[in-house]
Order: C-alpha cells, then structure tokens, then sequence
C-alpha cells in the first residue's frame, strides 16, 4: 500500500531540511516507504514462521463440529446463501443457535469445496491470515503514530509472538477471531488515510 507524506509532514521535512530540493524529499519519503514495508514484512514472516508447525496439523475440538462433522458445511460452495441465512451452528448436532457468523463458516464450505476433509488448506489459510493480521497491525499502529516505526514494530512483534494466541492460530475454528479483528484494524488505517488525506 503505497503511503505519501501528509502535507504536515512534507511542511517539517522542509523545515527541518530547508536545504533539500523536492527531488531530495520525495528520495526520503521512498525510503521511508522501504522501510515501513520491510519492517511489516518482517512482522508478518514472524508471525507465519512462528505457526508454520500447525500446516500439517488435523481438526481439534470445534473444528469437527464446523467442518467435517457440519453437513452445511460439507455441502461446500453451494451452501454459502444457505450459510449467510443461518445460525453458526446450524448443521451441527445442537440446538444452541445463538451465534451469527457467516463469513467464516462460508470460507470454510468454500475450501471443503476445493479440498473436502483437507484440513492442511484451512491450516495454510489460518497462517496466511494471521501473517497479514500482523503486518496491518504495524501498519495502522505506525500511521497513528504519525509515521514512528519503532514502538509499532515492537508492539507488533510481541503480538506475533505472544503465546496467547497459539489457539486462535492452531484451531481453524477460531478464524472468526483473526478476521474480526483484521477487519476492523483495516477499518482503522482507511478511516485515518481518509480523514488526513486532505491535511
């Protein structure tokens, strides 16, 4: 995601280098647009390589129950209107119906669809989510921090590595809670690029 410099920025840039011709500048917005993409790129691997042991990794405990075991699930692809109109648990053996959460459950139909009974490719999606949750984190932390890298960096270091989260990683089930909060995190950065872009 290509970031420029606010106009505030671009104004203490100047003021602080009053030497620099605009050439210079936009040299140093680049680089500091390399670096913030190296910085979240390093957190994202952190995070992926950190739960690559779980891609081979079968179903456990509630991913039985929401997959293999779910017959709306099972129906795959063609399931997802099906899905978007009932309770989470519906297709399991329960009669608590109480939670909605459709865009996860309708991921899931869709790779029994392209992988019946494959839970390596839910596994690969876990990872793969949880990577890019690390990498926006940095991102919107370091765009409310106007541009500091470093406390984002390290905040979204501990958060990659921070055992709590092994089980919302590890059980596919619980990609609900990685997409929620990834979602709203997106929300954030476009909220904050939409608010200064004028400034």
């Amino acid at each position: 995601m290509a970031e420029k410099l606010t106009r505030k920025e671009k104004l203490a840039l100047q003021k602080k280098s009053p030497g620099f011709s605009p050439k210079e500048i936009k040299k140093k917005e680049n680089s500091k647009k390399s670096l913030r993409f190296i910085l979240g790129l390093m957190v994202a691997l952190t995070g992926f390589l950190l739960y690559s042991n779980t891609l081979n990794h079968g179903y456990v405990l509630d991913d039985n129950g929401l997959i293999p075991e779910n017959t709306s699930t099972k129906k795959g692809i063609s399931a997802i209107p099906e899905i978007f109109k009932t309770p989470y648990r519906f297709g399991m053996n329960t009669s608590d119906f109480q939670l909605y959460r459709p865009l996860t459950k309708a991921m899931f139909a869709a790779e029994w669809s392209f992988a019946p009974n494959t839970p390596a490719l839910s596994h690969w999606v876990n990872v793969l989510l949880y990577a890019l949750l690390c990498y926006m984190l940095f991102r919107t932390l370091s765009r409310y921090l106007n541009g500091d890298m470093l406390i984002p960096f390290l905040t979204a270091l501990l958060f990659a590595a921070h055992p709590i989260h092994t089980e919302v990683v590890a059980n596919i089930k619980s990609r609900d809670e990685i997409v929620c909060l990834l979602l709203c995190l997106t929300s954030a950065f476009s909220l904050h690029s939409y608010v200064t872009k004028d400034s």
